[in-house]
């Protein structure tokens, strides 16, 4: 009976090991991945690749976004260039960051979620806004007939 319990309680925590171990790889790995190239995305080093694949000069950009050479450096320093700053860039060098900015990305569908969204009110108030157009037209030639009577 003793011997049926170890073998249990060994094949028990064994399977214990193999979970934690798992859980411990998977740890790792979002770790690894997604915090590495993820939630910390250096902006910096994602703008100097952009900048140096449009074939733009420094000088150009910076003199289009008024601002210094030494600027665009410390910006490619800089692991977190404001968004805003990114676009304007973008815009110069006519580069598209919300597909390497995950914050952008984001920025990005949720603004077709408002464009779907406000299209459906407008539509809504547009119906509604005949309804009561009609209404207050009958209302109108009912007030006139009575007054004629």
């Amino acid at each position: 009976m003793y011997i049926i319990i170890d073998i249990l309680l060994y094949k028990f925590v064994k399977s214990l090991k193999l979970f934690y171990v798992i859980l411990n790889y998977r740890k790792i790995f979002r770790d690894s991945i997604t915090y590495k190239y993820v939630m910390k995305q250096h902006r910096g080093e994602i703008l100097e690749q952009a900048i140096r694949n449009s074939n733009m000069s420094l000088s150009v950009i910076s003199k289009k976004i008024h601002k210094s050479r030494q600027y665009l450096y410390n910006l490619f320093e800089n692991p977190n260039i404001q968004l805003d700053t990114l676009i304007e860039i973008g815009e110069v060098i006519h580069y598209d960051f919300s597909k390497d900015v995950q914050e952008l990305k984001k920025a990005n569908n949720t603004s077709d979620e408002t464009d779907s969204t406000v299209n459906f009110w407008k539509d809504r108030y547009l119906e509604l806004l005949e309804k009561y157009n009609l209404l207050l037209e009958q209302s109108l030639l009912s007030k006139n007939k009575q007054l004629k009577s």
